[in-house]
């Protein structure tokens, strides 16, 4: 996931939304408060969306064939179909 990235961005302005809120519009906080973080939170929203994607992606099908057993050409089996000891 890129850090500039739009969901990251976004997600971050919503997590730091009260402080960029206080220090942008209402002015009780120092610009230098808010824009740290905003930074910070950045950073920390970057690494938690990184390892969700990694594990999407570590999850995924696997790429061997799945090999189904055909019962009718088994020499084992009765030809009933039906399990008889």
């Amino acid at each position: 996931m890129n850090l500039l990235s739009a969901p990251v961005l976004g997600a971050a302005a919503l997590l730091a939304g009260p402080t960029l809120w206080q220090g942008l519009v209402v002015g009780t906080v120092p610009l230098e408060h808010t824009l740290s973080r905003y930074f910070i939170t950045v950073a920390l929203v970057w690494a938690a969306l990184s390892a969700v994607a990694l594990l999407i992606e570590s999850t995924g099908p696997s790429l061997e064939p799945v090999r189904v057993r055909d019962t009718e050409s088994d020499p084992g089996r009765p030809s009933g179909g039906a399990d008889t000891d």
